[in-house]
C-alpha cells in the first residue's frame, strides 16, 4: 500500500514537471517603445526598444511589456500608459506599420533569454485591440 503512494506521488510530480516546464513562457519584461520611425521618428513602426527605468517618458514613448513566445515577440501596450496622441494611433490603425528593420539590444536580448533571435524585420502586424490592451505579435528572425 505504502509503494502505491509513493509511486502516485512521483507520477503526479512527474507529470507536474512536464506540465510546468512546458507552458512557462519565457521572462516578460517591462519596456519603453519609442513609436515612430526614420529620423524624426514620426508615424508608427519602433524607433526603440529599451527597458523601463524612469516614469517620465515623451509623448511619442509607451510602456509595454514584452516577451517571446519562441516564434514571435509579442508586444502588450495598456491604453492606460499612452499618451493622446500614441492612443489616436493604435485607435486609427488596425496595422503596426514598422518601416525599417529594428535590431533589438544586447540587454533585451538578454533579458528576454533569446539565443540567435534579435532582428525584427519591416512589415506591418496586425493590432488586435482586447478591452484595454493592444496586442501587436511580431516575428523575430
Amino acid at each position: 500500500m505504502k509503494a502505491k503512494y509513493i509511486y502516485l506521488i512521483i507520477i503526479i510530480c512527474y507529470s507536474f514537471t512536464i506540465n510546468a516546464s512546458s507552458s512557462f513562457l519565457r521572462p516578460k519584461v517591462r519596456v519603453i517603445v519609442e513609436i515612430g520611425h526614420g529620423i524624426e521618428c514620426e508615424g508608427t513602426g519602433i524607433c526603440s526598444v529599451r527597458l523601463a527605468i524612469n516614469l517620465l517618458r515623451p509623448a511619442n514613448e509607451v510602456e509595454a511589456q514584452i516577451e517571446y513566445d519562441g516564434n514571435n515577440l509579442i508586444l502588450t501596450f495598456n491604453e492606460d500608459e499612452m499618451s493622446d496622441e500614441i492612443h489616436r494611433k493604435f485607435e486609427n490603425e488596425n496595422v503596426f506599420s514598422i518601416e525599417d528593420d529594428y535590431t533589438l539590444s544586447g540587454e533585451l536580448v538578454e533579458k528576454l533569454d533569446l539565443k540567435n533571435e534579435r532582428f525584427i524585420k519591416a512589415g506591418k502586424f496586425p493590432i488586435i485591440h482586447s478591452g484595454d490592451l493592444y496586442i501587436v505579435r511580431v516575428p523575430l528572425e
